[in-house]
């Protein structure tokens, strides 16, 4: 009975431990790809403030 027991927490454990690294790789990857648009979209509008200029 105990030895389920242990076997059952650690499944719990181990879903739930997957569960943060899933949300933890998701977070992480959201934040770059925003980080990019960002970078993006302000190198952007200075080519085109750049391009006016000159």
């Amino acid at each position: 009975m105990r030895d389920s027991w242990i076997s059952f927490w650690g499944g719990v454990s181990a879903f739930f431990f997957d569960i943060r690294w899933t949300m933890l790789s998701f977070v992480s990857g959201g934040f770059l790809l925003a980080m990019s648009e960002v970078l993006y979209r302000k190198y952007r509008d200075g080519m085109r403030k750049r391009r006016i200029m000159g």
